[in-house]
């Protein structure tokens, strides 16, 4: 069961993060086969005033913090990373860097 927190700027339309919950969510179940019902996420977004990115970063900066309970390969980890971006990429335009 991981909890997953993902942390953004406020603005973004209902749909772009309905999509951002949906494709986290595909990544944890393909890639770490969690059940498909298991989705425990959040998105808590922030006043530009209250969230500060590095230079060069884009007002579609987004911080997603998975909890997981022990015993998951360093493997296992890389690839959900991995899938995550690709997805997050391919879906919304969210640069991997």
């Amino acid at each position: 069961m991981p909890l997953i927190k993902i942390e953004m700027l406020k603005g973004k339309p209902a749909e772009y993060k309905r999509i951002l919950l949906d494709e986290v969510h595909k990544a944890l179940v393909e890639s770490i086969k969690i059940p498909d019902h298991d989705r425990n996420q959040r998105i808590i977004e922030f006043e530009e005033a209250n969230f500060e990115v590095s230079s060069g970063k884009t007002r579609d900066a987004v911080y997603i913090e998975i909890t997981l309970f022990e015993g998951r390969t360093l493997e296992a980890k890389k690839t959900l990373y991995q899938n995550i971006v690709k997805r997050l990429e391919k879906e919304l335009m969210i640069k991997p860097d």
